[in-house]
């Protein structure tokens, strides 16, 4: 009769490579383990997101909204001092505006003050730290305010009877702010730390 075409190999080499094939129930769990992996590495990157935007966003608020209000703050109790300056200018008294620039140690969230005449001299100053060179803050003249790190410094006019007698440069610090902002940075990386380490 006639022989089959193909014929069935029953050597070795076919049973060893047979053998390396995994079975049916020993890959099936393998792919949900990894599945359940990059599931979970998704849910963290995704979290992972979620609280950089929210931390984004509250520097965000900072900058927009808590700046500005500092701003104006300082600005109205700036105007309270110089009212208690003008006359001090005026005649010429620098004890006075020493001892009413000093009255701004009951504020700790003033650390200068430097009072300057209508001609941009030195007429008084005050330093919580310190004594500290008064300079003329010519980039001040034009803008008011200037943020740089966590301080504000702030330029207002001193006025006697509506004419101008001399100027008021104040630093405000601002330590709250920064700190916040570490704060909620620590608070990120403490929490991706945990979900990465449960991730493993």
């Amino acid at each position: 009769g006639l022989q089959p075409l193909i014929a069935m190999d029953n050597s070795p080499r076919t049973d060893a490579m047979q053998a390396l094939i995994p079975a049916p129930y020993l890959t099936a769990p393998l792919r949900d383990l990894a599945l359940q992996r990059k599931l979970l590495l998704v849910s963290v990157l995704t979290k992972a997101i979620a609280m950089l935007a929210a931390l984004l966003t509250l520097a965000s608020y900072d900058v927009l909204a808590v700046r500005p209000r500092l701003v104006q703050d300082l600005a109205s109790r700036m105007e309270l001092v110089t009212l208690n300056l003008d006359v001090d200018l005026n005649f010429g008294d620098r004890g006075a505006a020493k001892r009413t620039l000093a009255a701004l140690r009951g504020s700790p969230d003033v650390h200068g003050a430097c009072l300057f005449d209508a001609r941009r001299q030195l007429f008084a100053q005050y330093s919580r730290g310190g004594a500290t060179p008064c300079l003329w803050p010519a980039d001040l003249a034009g803008l008011g305010h200037r943020f740089h790190g966590d301080s504000l410094a702030m330029l207002v006019p001193v006025r006697f009877e509506r004419e101008v007698v001399g100027y008021l440069e104040v630093e405000y610090a601002m330590p709250l702010l920064g700190a916040r902002l570490r704060q909620y940075g620590l608070v990120l990386a403490v929490v991706l730390l945990t979900l990465l380490i449960g991730s493993l």
